[in-house]
């Protein structure tokens, strides 16, 4: 067995030169320099040009230019000998580097390659794990196995040059590399040689060296080599070097580039000396840093640790720069969370100073009073929570009694007193006496860790003071400044209780409900009507919130308990009607609550509830019974109809007013002409009713569907019975004719003779004809109506069923033939009455079942009665009115009824003076008539007369249209009524008045709301008739439309006259604020029909006419003649008033008024308005007059007063000069006004940022333009009352000008670090000075126009799974922030955006290429509260992640809070990862050896856990082949380990021990779960890994003879025998070994040749799982005749056993051996031992030329075993 040593090249980046060498001489001239080296990065040239073996060969390995190569190394020595001299060594030997000090070790992970033969001896490709090239240095022992092992730094200056220089070196290629130096047939086998280069080197050059054994003819050659790469070894950098490393009891190595190391310690103080020195809570032992490679501080190098005084341990480092960062505080301290650069020089040490916060609590409340119930801080009653004074002592450590009981002394002590809402805190405003408070970092008063006792010395007023003492430690929660432990105590106190009765009843009814409704399960709600909040079971309520529902009972009686409310106002409203009722009506009250134990009583009738009740209505529907149509059958109609609604509820009904009981009828519908009827939607009460038809339509019988119930239900709504299963059904009536055809002439019975039958109304039309004895009947039966139904013969029957809309009924034998209706009947001419007169008649059907027996029909029929009607319009207007004019068109209608088709006839008209009942003439004293002719095509038609005529003398009249009807010039029909209203034409007149609605004349005040009246007086318009009335205002002015805001002035009035003559008041109402000096006229038309029938405009009309004076004002101050004013005790202005359009003569009183400006209202002097009046009577129409105001003006500073004038007329307004803007009506007085905004968002909203800049606009009035003026600022804490303070210093600014005008304004704008102040309220105050002294001032710390709210935000983030911050990766993750929210304005809409980001890189997170966001739009209630954004995504690749929820509050879309901290742990979750690597004990490798007692560990891996917190890793062991659990025995192989992690990264083994003996042939792997309190945080299931995998080989072998094939043989003395082997399981690309021995079967023990046991071995790497290797046995078997000998088998891994096949009796193992005859003796084999490369060219002219030598080192080896490495 061979031990080898390995030489490796380590890489490594940085540069540094040797600090000092041993000096040396060579036997030649040759001397070694040393030169600044350059730090390369090494990069091993891949093995790929390795031979198995290397070709003998007669040349020189050494290339054809070796001997330049020689000569090239000479003239660089010499050139560079000056800077050798220091270096020169006075002993001959080898150049030997030393290294600064340092420790250089680490640890390689070397791989064992393929096999690489030479000239029968064998090395392997070696390397580690980062590709560097490695070489065995020992030939003569074993080659190593996989595996880490520690290297170490070699001193040997040739090694490293060598190892540079040669094969896989940084320098192989270069000019000075061997690569140069080799043939070139010859390179491919550098890796051999340069092994045997090193190997020689490492032996100390010796002569008698292992290095060059079996290959001594390439000795000399590779010596030379090593003689010219150690002639320029100063040129190898100087921070590359060998190193060595040991295996298996020999030594191995390595070469690299390396880095001497540095060295850090650390210096620990606190950061606030005043809290923590002294104080056994706090101390700087055990702080511990981490040092990392990285700014993120993911890349942890070393651990300090802090001792009593702060300092820490040192640790060595790589030079390079580096970041500190406090993984845990010390006790009493806050965790330093920055990361501190720092930067470590190879050989110095730095030392980082750093200081710790101690922690402490800013106590913001430390107690408070609050009521018992509500436990808010808010009194009830007259009782105060002012006023109450606490003692509160500090002690040093950490006390669950008061220190004082046990002796001990407070180091401090503080008198506080309590504010009017019960509270006191830390500051000096509620500090009555006592010592200095401690203060914190941010110079905020807090308490240090350790025990406070809180006592209550003094009570407030109406509470009793409680001695208890609260005794509360102040602990660490946290590792931050901040602590959050302190719990404030609060005192209690009790309220009155009472309650309340309140009785539902209905609106109208009273106590009974009507209809289908009911008085029970109505809410009531209770509704918190005071200033405070109150408390009822167990719950807190505002103002304004419901504190409990009432639900009534049947008797609609709700009754709380006697002490469910407390002392209080509240308001009942009733929030749920009962059934059948609304929430309308009486709903809501208040009451008090006043008396213990008192209920109040709202049950009688002017208290309680009274609701309305629910209304609807109904709509029916009118068909046809047999169509089910909507129109009806034949001339029948569907209007008319009459239907009761009957009420059939068991309780009364209130119909308009009306109280009707079940079975009466609560209203009547009657149907129009479409068959519709309906009631209003509000008519009837919520309950049931039918409706019962009680009169049928014309046409139709009371028979059919005639009853329809339904129920009224919801409120408004009209219940539809339109439908064909809800409508009413009417069966019309049905009759039937007969008659008998004769010939005038004979009187003898015509037959054959046809008839065309016609429904006038429907146009439906059928024939038919007369029998052989001219007999026709319609009667069923005579010929049933279904016999070939309208075929027109004698036999077939006849049906008519159309109704107007169309629609066809069925044919019905049982009913008769023609539905009610007028009916035509025409002789069809034919043969048997060609010639004669035809026939023409009419039949009227108007009762049921009744047969119209016509007679005997001859050859004429009596004429029809004809009748007229009329109804005559103006062509322009398409009414019966017309405006009197010029040229006018008539038009009659003329409706003709009973005319014969065919027949020619004319109609003659006239029109008539309805005054005069004469034909009315025209100018020429002619009639006005009309005339036309026109054949009839139907029985009724409409012929239009048409009438032209001058009308402009006619109005106010009426004139009529007078027809006559003529045939063959004799009268047939006229119609001349003189009455008829749709005969007539009107002709109206109209007239107006207009006056104004309060003076009641022409004359009006221009007012914003003016009202004019116009008196319109018609005349000749039709009683009954709505007409409209339009009316305009003119201005007179310009004869145009008035014009208001654009818009002009009109009026429309519906109006019906009783009368003809009449009138009616039109009023136009507008702002006429404007129309000061103006007349205003009003225009009027009258409309009928929308067209124009009358019209009355005239711009000069006096009536017609309203004047509206105007008046102008001046206000001055007396003293100073302007608009300018000194506030002083006696302050005297003058208004002078000018006036237009009074009438002159007439008296006028003028009243005026000071106002104020700002408040829009009168000014008020000592309680009394400034008054003054005076009357006049004008000579003309425009002049003035003065008011002279004279009052106490001493208060009025900052204010601006305006002079209001009124002027009356007896007395009544006719002009006002109100305008409060008007600068002539005004004197101002000076004042500021300030508005504070945001500079970010432009409103009172503000984020906390470092660089905060608000803005306050100071507005000022009435300054002295052109005087200077300073405007200084304060910032103002609004919860304090004091000057906002930034590090200790007030916020303010200040900023002289010189206004141009009186009014304007100046900007403040603040800037400072607000980071601190989330959460708080700023109030700007400003002070307006002049030559120093304050003129104005606008201090008012609740003013909102002067203050920025700056919200505060704080979040954590949870997995809904587990509820924690850690989270199992998977597809539909959920995650959960809880936005914490203070300062926000309730009412305003906020939203919360919430962005998922990636801890690692700090950047937000990214899901198949999308951000994670949400975000929710919320109005708070209260300006504190939170929201939850739940972020739902799919995380299922986020394993090993750790995801930090950033959370951004706008409104208005701006940013007004903001909370984005990267390294917050309450914003962060967790998601773990795991990967585990199963390995079997046995053998350290994912093979193994099924046995009875298997072992595997799996290392499970993970990431990103919660240090301290618990978790479970659960692993179990699944079958590869069927994906399922492995079962041994039944049961599942299961583990499970419970560990605390230190740290969030590291990992946990977990050693599933079992019976695995029947596992050959199978792989198992590892599935784990890692979960924490019972979830699942982490999986790692991957039934492919093969890091997770187990293979357990299985093998199977067949022994044979090579002579014969099989399983016998004959003993012989050169026996053979093969053994095939297969496996299973193996891992391809792995180096396995099979090693066999033969058995004696009969003995069952090894085989025994010679006293040597028959073995064979194979080394071989499969190249898949599964497959076979052969192993042959060679012996003398001559003494084996009659032997069985059978092959055990053994295959391993890395020198462990991984499958065996042991079976003594197995035949396919065995070969049977028969003794055979004598053999002839065999001839021994020889080997080939030739070198491998013998040398056949000498070198001895190449070592002359090189010129140098090497001798053997100086050093000494000890005595090698010199083994053969076969």
């Amino acid at each position: 067995m061979i031990s080898v040593l390995f030489l490796c090249f380590l890489l490594a980046n940085g540069r540094r030169k040797i600090e000092s060498m041993k000096k040396f001489r060579v036997k030649q001239k040759l001397k070694a320099f040393m030169a600044t080296a350059l730090c390369v990065c090494m990069a091993a040239s891949p093995l790929t040009a390795f031979a198995e073996s290397l070709p003998e060969q007669e040349e020189s390995i050494l290339s054809d230019n070796f001997d330049e190569l020689v000569r090239k190394a000479e003239e660089e020595n010499k050139e560079h000998e000056a800077e050798q001299i220091a270096l020169n060594s006075a002993d001959e030997g080898l150049v030997v580097k030393t290294y600064a000090s340092g420790n250089y070790d680490f640890n390689v992970d070397l791989t064992v390659g393929k096999t690489i033969n030479y000239n029968g001896y064998q090395t392997h490709q070696y390397s580690l794990s980062d590709g560097t090239v490695v070489y065995c240095l020992e030939p003569s022992k074993a080659n190593p196995s996989n595996g880490q092992y520690t290297a170490s730094v070699s001193n040997d200056a040739l090694l490293s040059a060598v190892a540079y220089y040669g094969y896989g070196g940084p320098g192989y290629e270069s000019d000075k590399g061997m690569y140069n130096m080799l043939q070139e047939n010859v390179r491919p086998y550098a890796y051999v040689i340069t092994h045997m280069a090193l190997s020689w080197v490492y032996d100390g050059c010796s002569d008698d060296s292992d290095a060059f054994k079996g290959n001594e003819a390439t000795a000399d050659g590779i010596k030379n080599m090593v003689n010219l790469i150690n002639a320029y070894s100063w040129t190898v950098p100087s921070d590359f070097a060998a190193f060595t490393f040991g295996t298996s009891g020999q030594t191995m190595g390595f070469g690299y580039f390396y880095n001497p190391v540095g060295s850090v310690n650390l210096k620990k103080t606190s950061a606030n000396p005043a809290i923590s020195d002294g104080n056994s809570c706090y101390s700087l032992k055990d702080a511990v840093y981490g040092v990392y490679g990285d700014s993120g501080c993911t890349d942890q190098r070393a651990t300090l640790t802090t001792d009593e005084s702060g300092n820490s341990n040192s640790v060595d480092l790589s030079p390079g720069t580096y970041w500190v960062k406090e993984i845990s505080a010390p006790k009493g301290f806050a965790l330093d969370t920055i990361a501190h650069q720092i930067t470590i020089n190879g050989g110095q040490n730095t030392t980082v100073e750093l200081q710790d916060m101690p922690q402490a609590d800013p106590v913001t409340i430390v107690l408070g009073k609050v009521d018992k119930d509500t436990n808010a801080n808010k009194p009830q009653g007259s009782a105060s929570l002012a006023g109450a004074e606490f003692t509160v002592k500090y002690y040093d450590g950490l006390h669950d009694t008061d220190p004082a009981e046990q002796g001990l002394t407070a180091v401090r002590t503080w008198v506080l007193q309590t504010d009017e809402d019960g509270y006191c805190d830390l500051s000096k405003e509620y500090k009555v006496a006592g010592d200095e408070f401690y203060y914190n970092g941010t110079k905020n008063p807090a308490i240090p860790i350790g025990t406070i006792t809180i006592q209550e010395t003094k009570a407030p007023e109406g509470y009793l003071i409680d001695t208890t003492v609260f005794v509360q430690k102040i602990t660490v929660d946290n590792d931050g400044e901040r602590l959050t432990t302190y719990n404030q105590p609060v005192i209690k106190e009790q309220v009155i209780r009472g309650g309340v009765k309140i009785q539902k009843r209905d609106y109208e009814n009273g106590s009974t409900p009507q209809g289908n409704g009911n008085f029970a399960n109505a809410e009531i709600s209770i509704i918190n009507n005071g200033a405070n909040a109150v408390y009822v079971n167990g719950n807190t309520y505002e103002p304004g919130q419901t504190v409990l529902t009432m639900v009534t009972d049947s008797t609609g009686l709700a009754q709380t308990a006697a002490d469910a409310l407390p002392h209080g106002d509240y308001m009942w409203k009733e929030t749920k009607a009962p059934a059948g009722y609304l929430i309308s009506g009486v709903t809501e009250g208040t009451f008090a609550i006043r008396e213990n134990g008192v209920i109040v009583d709202l049950s009688a009738t002017d208290k309680g509830v009274n609701d309305k009740v629910i209304r609807g209505g109904v709509k029916i529907q009118k068909r046809d019974y047999e169509t089910e149509d909507t129109t009806p059958m034949g001339s029948a109609t569907l209007a008319g109809a009459e239907v009761n609604i009957v009420t059939t509820n068991d309780n009364p009904v209130i119909v308009n007013g009306v109280t009707y009981t079940k079975g009466q009828v609560v209203t009547k519908l009657t149907t129009d002409e479409n068959g519709c009827a309906q009631t209003t939607a509000d008519l009837l009460p919520s309950g049931t009713y039918s409706a019962v038809e009680i009169k049928a339509p014309q046409g139709y019988l009371l028979a059919g569907v005639i009853i329809q119930n339904f129920t009224i239900s919801k409120n408004g709504e009209i219940v539809d019975l339109s439908a064909k299963d809800t409508s009413f059904k009417d069966k019309v009536k049905r009759g039937d004719f007969e008659l008998r055809k004769i010939d005038s002439e004979t009187q003898e019975s015509m037959d054959g003779v046809s008839f065309d039958i016609t429904n006038v109304t429907t146009g439906e039309k059928h024939r038919f004809t007369t029998d052989e004895n001219g007999y026709y009947s319609s009667k069923n039966d005579w010929n049933p109506h279904s016999q070939n139904t309208n075929g027109g013969g004698a036999e077939d029957g006849l049906w008519f069923g159309q109704t107007t809309g169309g629609a066809m009924a069925a044919v019905d034998d049982s009913l008769g033939a023609l539905p009610y209706g007028v009916y035509l009947i025409d002789e069809v001419e034919g043969i048997n009455n060609a010639g004669k007169e035809m026939f023409h008649g009419y039949l009227y059907i108007r009762r049921n079942n009744v047969t119209i027996n016509m007679g005997n029909i001859e050859n004429y029929g009596d004429a029809p009665e004809i009748t007229v009607n009329t109804k005559v319009k103006d062509q322009a207007t398409d009414t019966q009115y017309s405006k009197a004019q010029k040229d006018l068109t008539v038009v009659d209608e003329v409706s003709l009824d009973g005319l014969i088709p065919g027949r020619e006839y004319t109609i003659e008209g006239t029109l008539m003076d309805k005054e005069t009942r004469k034909p009315l003439l025209n100018a020429d004293d002619k009639e006005v008539t009309a005339k036309t002719t026109f054949t009839a095509t139907n029985v009724t038609q409409v012929i239009e007369m048409t009438y032209t005529l001058d009308a402009s003398d006619l109005a106010g009249k009426s004139i009529v249209a007078f027809e006559k009807v003529y045939y063959r010039g004799k009268e047939v029909a006229a119609h001349e009524s003189i009455t008829d209203k749709d005969q007539t034409i009107y002709f109206p007149e109209i007239s107006t008045s207009l006056t104004d609605d309060v003076t009641g004349e022409h004359m009006a005040e221009a007012a914003e709301n003016m009202s004019l009246t116009d008196t319109v007086n018609y005349k000749g318009l039709r009683p009954g008739r709505e007409y409209v009335l339009k009316g305009i205002l003119m201005d007179k002015a310009t004869g145009d439309p008035l014009l208001i805001n654009g818009e002009k002035v009109t009026q429309e009035l519906r109006f019906t006259p009783d009368d003809t003559d009449g009138s009616v008041d039109m009023t136009f109402t507008f702002d006429g604020s404007a129309l000061a000096g103006k007349s205003v006229v009003a225009f009027e038309s009258c409309l009928y029909d929308g067209k124009e029938i009358a019209v009355h405009h005239d711009i000069d009309s006096e009536e017609q006419t309203v004047y509206i004076p105007e008046i102008e004002t001046k206000l001055t101050n007396d003293k100073t003649g302007t608009h300018e004013a000194l506030a002083e005790k006696e302050m005297s202005l003058t208004d002078t008033v000018p006036y237009h359009n009074l009438i002159p003569g007439k008296e006028y009183t003028m009243k005026g008024v000071l106002m104020d400006k700002a408040t829009g209202k009168e000014l008020v002097i000592n309680g009394n308005t400034v008054t003054q009046e005076v009357t006049f009577t004008p000579e003309k129409a425009d002049g003035s007059v003065e008011l002279t105001f004279t009052f106490d003006g001493s208060a009025l500073t900052g204010k601006t007063v305006v002079a209001f004038e009124d002027c009356y007329y007896d007395g009544k307004e006719i002009a006002v000069h109100h305008d409060i803007k008007s600068k002539d009506q005004t004197v101002d007085i000076p004042k500021i006004v300030t508005e504070l905004v945001n500079d970010a968002t432009g409103d009172h909203e503000a984020a906390a940022s470092t660089e905060m800049s608000l803005t306050d606009k100071v507005s000022y009035y009435n300054l002295k333009a052109g005087k200077e003026y300073t405007m200084k600022g304060t910032l103002m804490d609004k919860a304090t009352g004091e000057p906002l303070l930034i590090n200790g210093e007030q916020v303010t600014k200040e900023v002289i000008f010189t206004p141009e005008k009186a009014d304007g304004s100046v900007e403040m704008t603040f800037t400072f670090d607000g980071s601190a102040l989330a959460g708080k309220t700023v109030v700007a105050f400003e002070d307006c000075l002049r030559d120093g002294k304050e003129v104005a001032v606008h201090h008012d710390i609740d003013s909102k126009e002067q203050t920025v709210d700056i919200p505060g935000l704080t979040t954590e983030l949870k997995d809904d799974v587990t509820g924690s911050h850690n989270a199992l990766a998977s597809e539909k993750m959920s995650l959960t922030d809880v936005a914490s929210y203070t300062g926000l304005i309730p009412g305003k809409e906020y939203t919360m955006k919430g962005t998922l980001m990636d801890k690692a890189t700090g950047e937000p997170l990214l899901i198949n290429g999308e951000q994670v966001t949400k975000e929710v739009t919320f109005t708070p209630e209260k300006a504190d509260g939170s929201v939850e954004l739940t972020f739902t995504f799919d995380g299922s690749a986020l394993a090993g992640k750790s995801v930090v929820a950033f959370e951004d509050c706008s409104r208005d879309g701006k940013e007004v809070a903001v909370h984005h901290d990267i390294d917050s742990k309450e914003q962060t979750v967790d998601i773990p990862d795991i990967s585990t690597e199963l390995k079997d004990d046995v053998t350290g490798s994912h093979n193994a050896l099924a046995s009875e007692k298997m072992s595997l560990t799996d290392v499970a891996s993970y990431t990103g856990l919660i240090p301290g917190k618990e978790y479970t890793m659960k692993g179990t062991l699944m079958d590869k082949a069927t994906g399922e659990p492995l079962l041994i025995n039944g049961e599942q192989v299961t583990k499970e380990v419970t560990f605390t992690p230190e740290k969030a990264d590291g990992s946990v083994e977990l050693t599933f021990t079992f019976d695995g003996s029947a596992l050959a042939g199978k792989s198992v792997v590892a599935f784990e779960d890692c979960s924490r309190d019972g979830k699942e945080v982490a999986v790692h299931h991957d039934i492919d890994s093969k890091e997770q995998t187990v293979d357990i080989p299985d093998i199977s072998t067949e022994l044979k003879d090579d002579v014969t094939g099989n399983h016998t043989a004959e003993a012989a003395g050169e026996m053979s025998l093969t053994d095939v082997v297969k496996y299973h399981n193996l891992i391809p690309g792995k180096e396995y070994t099979m090693k066999g021995v033969l058995m004696d079967k009969e003995t069952g023990k090894e085989l025994v040749i010679n006293g040597n046991t028959v073995t064979q071995e194979v080394t071989f790497t499969p190249e898949k799982a599964d497959g076979s290797v052969e192993l042959t046995f060679k012996f003398d078997g001559t003494s084996l005749g009659g032997k069985t000998v059978v092959a055990f088998e053994s295959c391993l891994y890395d020198g462990k056993e991984v499958a065996v096949h042991h079976d003594i009796d197995s035949k396919e193992q065995s070969v049977d051996i028969t003794n055979p005859p004598v053999p002839e003796a065999p001839k021994p084999k020889t080997g080939d031992n030739s070198p491998l490369l013998p040398l056949t060219v000498a070198l001895a002219a190449s070592a002359a030329a090189i010129g140098v030598g090497v001798k053997k080192a100086s050093r000494t080896k000890a005595a090698k075993e010199k083994t053969e490495d076969k």
